[in-house]
């Protein structure tokens, strides 16, 4: 599982909660689960965004 601080963005992949935030010392509170987005969702909107830009 993904963990990311909600304090610094961090990510760390992990069995269980991390107890510090290995870049900014941020307290086991801060430190939660990343949440998975479908492939599908992910790849319409990197397109949407790309096709925006060109």
């Amino acid at each position: 599982m993904i963990y990311v601080c909600t304090k610094c963005g961090y990510r760390v992949e992990a069995d269980k909660q991390p107890d510090l935030c290995a870049m900014c010392y941020a307290a086991k509170h801060h430190m939660i689960p990343e949440k998975e987005q479908p492939k599908e969702q992910g790849e319409a909107k990197d397109k949407a965004q790309s096709g925006s830009l060109a």
